[in-house]
């Protein structure tokens, strides 16, 4: 794979313009496009940053042992500063619907959404149907907040984290906006460039 393959599947997965992605480089718009367009090729060093940023976008870096048990202490430690963040938020009614607020949002941003963040809490909070936004955004806004709610009173019942949990979100997620809402995908998933197959499992309902 070359680096405008590599390119591409970059911008594909973060859905950002090639200036913001030549920030991430420390580069010029300029420089960036020649590489795109295949003027120029990158130095040794901006190739690696190329290559280690693919690998990050594509879920294949793989972060040294020792570094993730450096990564995880640091994380526990400042949670014991905070106590139980969970109950923090189930106990109060604002940081609660803020934090769906902003998880929302954001999430559904980055996906493509064209809803603002007041959009957003007219549609989760006061049940509005926004005229001039599609009826998907609004179904993938009032889903994401019940498996949200869903996924806090799982957690605060201390069930247990799995495959049939990450099934049973997918399934509230997807509810109205996608058949396979909720089922096992067996199909391989292609990337421009990639084949990226799936576990083959057996289709399971939640």
């Amino acid at each position: 794979m070359n680096i405008r393959q590599k390119l591409e599947i970059i911008q594909k997965i973060l859905g950002l313009t090639q200036t913001k992605i030549a920030g991430k480089f420390g580069v010029s718009f300029a420089t960036f496009n020649s590489w795109w367009t295949e003027k120029s090729k990158p130095r040794p060093k901006m190739q690696a940053a190329i290559d280690e940023l693919f690998l990050e976008v594509t879920g294949q870096k793989i972060i040294p042992i020792d570094q993730l048990t450096a990564k995880k202490q640091i994380l526990r430690q400042k949670s014991e500063k905070y106590g139980n963040i969970l109950e923090e938020i189930l106990d109060n009614p604002d940081i609660r619907d803020q934090f769906i607020l902003k998880l929302t949002y954001h999430s559904n941003s980055i996906e493509g959404s064209t809803l603002t963040e007041p959009d957003t809490a007219a549609i989760l909070f006061d049940n509005v149907a926004l005229p001039d936004k599609s009826l998907t955004e609004q179904l993938e806004a009032k889903n994401h907040q019940t498996a949200l709610d869903y996924l806090f009173n799982h957690i605060a019942k201390k069930e247990k984290i799995d495959a049939v949990l990450a099934l049973k979100l997918h399934g509230i997620l997807m509810n109205g906006i996608r058949p396979d809402a909720g089922v096992y995908r067996n199909h391989a998933v292609r990337i421009t460039g990639v084949n990226l197959p799936t576990k083959p499992l057996k289709k399971t309902r939640i």
